[in-house]
């Protein structure tokens, strides 16, 4: 008597786990019908709304309802904030570079270590070399060395701003 009473002990907890199974991934398949992933390598949300801009020009290609990414960025950049900035900013740069004026011309002053009373000439000595800045056949990955050149070429800039660099490559 007690070993059917234990086949049938052992039969309800099997039972029992397969319904626990069962209803687990139940559970689980009617939560992930509510789940979306972020698409900017943070954690999956569970809210649609909760979808950040990426803006006009981004680091990543996503696609909606996809979690992969592919950085454009080379290797030496991704850490780089000031490469991001110029690389992200290119167009705008650009412009204001034509203009003579923006914030972003005090950027790259304040970047190198100028003084306030240097952005005048900073922003003189871009404007003044805008063809060799943007030149056809420059890239957009080496604005950076190109800044450095033109404005080590102001002797003023070359030894009053701290962070520019005693030669450019």
């Amino acid at each position: 008597m007690k070993t059917d009473s234990r086949k049938v002990f052992y039969k309800m907890i099997r039972i029992v786990r397969i319904k626990f199974w069962f209803i687990s991934l139940t559970l689980m398949f009617i939560a992930s019908y509510q789940l979306h992933a972020t698409h900017y390598g943070g954690a999956p949300s569970y809210k649609k709304w909760n979808k950040r801009e990426s803006g006009k020009s981004s680091n990543f290609v996503t696609t909606e309802n996809s979690s992969s990414s592919t950085s454009s960025s080379s290797a030496g950049d991704r850490y780089d904030p000031y490469a991001l900035f110029l690389q992200n900013n290119y167009h705008l740069l650009q412009e204001e570079v034509a203009q003579g004026s923006g914030t972003s011309l005090e950027v790259i002053a304040q970047f190198y270590g100028c003084q306030k009373h240097l952005y005048n000439d900073a922003r003189l000595t871009l404007n003044a070399n805008y063809a060799l800045l943007f030149d056809e056949k420059q890239s957009e990955k080496n604005i950076q060395q190109t800044i450095e050149q033109v404005l080590l070429e102001n002797e003023l800039l070359r030894n009053e701003c701290k962070n520019l660099p005693m030669n450019a490559t």
